[in-house]
């Protein structure tokens, strides 16, 4: 078959009148392959001993994957549904016409299948070609592999390393700005920190890995629209009154973790464990005024492990974002099922009592003041309730390497427990309004919230159509870009003997230990920053101020260092290993 009888079994223009959303895409590719081939044609009349190559179904395949391709080059974020489509109806069209014709199977085969092969192998070739060699990108150092594909930065996120790896990286290029994907860099700079995340910058792709059942909570929306409409109904949960009711309740929960403490003193236990449940507890009571029942052994101790799976599963597939555009027309996979019907089941409880509770949920319940909109329907209250439990579980991470610091720094823990006990000494009490300002209780907190954030990976962005200018580099536009928040929180130029627990820098003692607080985001930055913040911070200070105040906390005898180290995982989010410690009370 030639090249113009090839031409010819395209389908005309007029039947992607009822495929409006792909027509200037097909149309464009379709203009360029008609006047590719009309040249072509030219060419072969003049050089008639080049035909029996040219007339090949394969070098036309070939010759159409490399107009498509340059096609879609100027399309930011093309959608894969959208490309599958267009190349299965062309391809459905394309082969019909052999169908109806009666022709062999050898024919279609020569003809339809194994030029279909070489229009996909093509396609790849040029993408990569075109990724490594070409990609506006490629002035910034960075792993090839990285520069190929989403794979690499998959593999990093789903095996829990890429914030560390990504620090490394920084380290060995030496270079402000690395390459982690095709499209994607990391950006250890503070100088551009509020270019990048200024106003209402478009979140990054990675994102659309956090739907459940379709729907986002306001940490994974990419819409500004939505993000500022569920932000103010968000921010009503935290305000000083409502901040003040739950810092009641914490005091409840946290008088039960101290009584499970007390009746394990002197013994070793697993703290991770512990904390994760006096997380849950406390979670699942000020967001939805339910005992999850944790601490007590009463509640689903399968719930850790399914948010552990869906976190994982999450940062895999969440950098895969053609992958994940696909996943949402099958089944929901069984690792974000588990964990959606997890939270779902706290939810449904609160939701048989109505509007009576106090919690953070009471809240989600109602409508922004400005719009007058809401949570539209069930599912995306439950994606945003959710939301709540994973960061109510981030924050009983950092409470428990917060613990494990102490235990490794006598020093720092002794000087804590002075300060406390000076404090109750004055008659003062460990209330979140009584402790809030104490010094090195503060410096402790920072110090832990620099070095253990919860969140070391950094939020993810896109470059604005202007593009971003830094020191000596321009990021180009619509680049996927994050600052990785453990890389630059430990950075010597911003905080020497960054790798070092050191709660001084934050009292003014030592502060030449910090040389640019700008570089101390531990909550994010700007509109994406964490709603919740205050209440995260006086949880941690509460809990850590009353723990160090009841008991001298000690690494146990069966603590690894090399096995805490390989059993920590950033998927976005920490996920830590045992953590043996032993608490001695300090009063007989």
């Amino acid at each position: 078959m030639s090249l113009s009888n090839f031409a010819m079994l395209m389908p005309s223009t007029g039947l992607w009148e009822h495929f409006g959303w792909v027509q200037t895409l097909v149309s464009s590719t379709a203009i360029r392959i008609e006047s590719f081939v009309n040249a072509f044609l030219e060419y072969q009349a003049r050089n008639p001993e080049t035909a029996a190559v040219t007339n090949s179904p394969h070098f036309a395949a070939a010759i159409i994957a490399v107009i498509s391709c340059l096609a879609l080059t100027p399309v930011h974020e093309p959608s894969t549904i959208e490309v599958i489509f267009s190349y299965g109806i062309l391809n459905f069209v394309y082969l019909n016409t052999f169908l109806l014709t009666q022709v062999s199977v050898s024919i279609i085969l020569e003809y339809w299948f194994f030029p279909n092969l070489t229009f996909l192998a093509t396609c790849a070739v040029v993408t990569a070609t075109k990724r490594l060699c070409f990609s506006s990108l490629g002035r910034f150092p960075g792993p090839k592999k990285a520069a190929v594909s989403n794979y690499w930065m998959a593999r990093q996120l789903g095996n829990g390393t890429f914030s560390k790896t990504v620090k490394k990286l920084h380290k060995t290029y030496g270079a402000r700005v690395v390459r982690t994907g095709p499209n994607e860099v990391s950006v250890n700079d503070v100088d551009v920190i509020d270019k990048i995340y200024n106003g209402k910058y478009q979140r990054g792709p990675f994102y659309e890995g956090g739907s459940l059942r379709g729907h986002f909570s306001i940490k994974d929306t990419r819409s500004a629209y939505h993000h500022a409409i569920w932000r103010r109904i968000w921010e009503k949960a935290f305000t000083p009154s409502e901040l003040k009711y739950y810092a009641a309740e914490t005091d409840a929960i946290v008088f039960k973790l101290l009584k499970v403490l007390k009746n394990k003193s002197g013994n070793e236990i697993n703290c991770t464990e512990l904390i994760n449940k006096f997380a849950l507890d406390l979670t699942a009571d000020l967001t939805f005024g339910e005992d999850a029942g944790m601490l007590d052994g009463s509640g689903d101790k399968a719930f850790f492990a399914s948010m552990r799976e869906y976190l994982s599963w999450r940062s895999y597939y969440g950098t895969l974002r053609n992958l994940v555009q696909l996943l949402g027309y099958f089944p929901e996979p069984k690792p974000v099922a588990s964990f959606r019907r997890a939270g779902e089941s706290l939810l449904v409880q609160r939701q048989k009592r109505g509007g009576s509770s106090r919690d953070i949920t009471s809240h989600l319940l109602t409508e922004d003041e400005e719009t007058h909109r809401k949570f539209a329907v069930p599912r995306q209250l439950a994606a945003n309730t959710n939301l709540a439990i994973l960061m109510g579980a981030a924050t009983g991470t950092t409470i428990t390497q917060t613990l494990r610091a102490l235990a490794k720094h006598k020093d720092v823990q002794s000087r804590l427990q002075a300060e406390l006990d000076s404090h109750l000494k004055s008659g003062s009490d460990l209330s979140t309004d009584s402790i809030k300002n104490l010094p090195y209780l503060s410096g402790v907190i920072n110090e832990a919230l620099r070095l253990h954030n919860p969140m070391p990976t950094g939020a993810h962005a896109t470059v604005s159509e202007h593009g971003c200018e830094g020191n000596g580099y321009k990021l180009p536009p619509h680049t996927q870009v994050y600052v990785p928040v453990l890389a630059l929180m430990t950075d010597e130029k911003y905080f020497p003997k960054g790798e070092e627990f050191v709660p001084e820098r934050w009292t003014g003692e030592q502060p030449e230990l910090v040389k640019d607080e700008r570089a101390f985001i531990p909550w994010g930055y700007g509109v994406h920053a964490c709603p919740g913040r205050q209440l995260a911070l006086n949880e941690m200070k509460v809990t850590i101020a009353r723990v160090v105040r009841e008991f001298e906390i000690d690494v146990g005898e069966s603590d690894d260092e090399k096995k805490w180290e390989s059993e920590w995982r950033d998927y976005s989010m920490v996920v830590i290993g045992e953590c043996m410690l032993k608490f001695k009370s300090r009063r007989a």
